[in-house]
């Protein structure tokens, strides 16, 4: 008896320094969470917005292949409207979580003033789940409850093996500064030939998933009772290879476009993986010099 009750005041112990030491893993995973500068382009966008009298009339929504694919300086001039880019690492994570950045940056009269709204997305060739919840803007898990952002052991890598890796913005366009490509699919001095092998390999298709029809109800009802006076395009982003597109899946998609009075627009695909930084939908330089120059003409002719 006296054994057993030894034993399990043992495990009673163990349980509760097992206990102890995860909470201490999360409170320090919460504290040392990298948003790689999300926090801090928020912070700027509003003080751009606050502070400017430049009136700006044309927006680019979009997550991570609207950061590394749209200059909102080159459409800018090309033409001759002023952009802002508002793309963020995977659409905010969440759609509420984007439509409350952006309305926490734009007042009513600026939203008033916006004539066109470049929202490029890639969820259309992606499977759900596409809005996550659980996170906050910049990917950080809102709850304890949720778990860990990162394993101990991606911690340390991180900490030790990795260099951080910040999404510096221009304040003025929002646009993702050079200095922010790394572009191991492109750049001789760092070029991964295993990442080339798999987006040459990545097959894209077209697929319009209940999830996504949620997610764009989400965005129309949102444009539409902010921007009154904006005209919609809806981008489908390049990517690395051609996109598998079957009929009866493109007239879904279209369907939803017309409904909502948006013009779509499937961007041309990219042969080359010079116009390639990291993923099959994150163009270099290059690439984004391209992709711009091809929603420049766009707008030039719908105009």
């Amino acid at each position: 008896m006296q054994l057993m009750a030894k034993g399990n005041f043992f495990n009673i112990k163990n349980f509760l320094f097992l206990f102890i030491a995860y909470l201490c893993l999360l409170t320090l995973d919460s504290y040392f969470y990298d948003d790689h500068g999300i926090r801090d382009r928020i912070i700027k966008s509003k003080e751009r917005f606050a502070s400017s009298n430049k009136i700006i009339n044309g927006l680019i929504f979009g997550g991570s292949n609207a950061m590394w694919g749209i200059s909102a300086e080159q459409l800018s001039i090309d033409t001759d409207q002023d952009f802002y880019n508002f793309s963020l690492p995977s659409n905010g994570f969440n759609y509420l979580n984007y439509f409350e950045y952006i309305n926490s940056v734009l007042s009513t009269e600026q939203k008033i003033n916006i004539d066109y709204i470049i929202w490029s997305t890639i969820h259309p060739l992606d499977l759900p789940p596409y809005d996550d919840f659980t996170r906050d803007i910049s990917g950080k898990l809102n709850s304890i409850k949720h778990g860990l952002n990162l394993s101990l052991g991606q911690h340390l890598k991180n900490t030790f093996l990795s260099n951080p890796h910040k999404f510096l913005h221009d304040q003025n366009t929002g646009d993702f500064l050079e200095e922010s490509f790394r572009c191991p699919a492109s750049d001789p001095l760092l070029i991964d030939e295993n990442l080339q092998d798999h987006i040459s390999g990545y097959k894209h298709k077209l697929q319009i998933q209940k999830e996504f029809e949620v997610e764009f109800n989400a965005y129309n009802d949102f444009i539409k009772s902010n921007f009154p006076n904006a005209k919609v395009f809806f981008v489908i982003p390049a990517v690395f290879n051609e996109i598998s597109i079957d009929k009866e899946t493109l007239d879904k998609l279209n369907l939803l476009i017309q409904n909502a009075g948006f013009q779509l627009f499937l961007s041309p695909s990219i042969s080359q993986m010079e116009y390639i930084c990291d993923a099959s939908h994150h163009p270099s330089i290059l690439g984004r010099e391209i992709r711009t120059k091809e929603l420049s003409m766009l707008l030039s002719n719908k105009s």
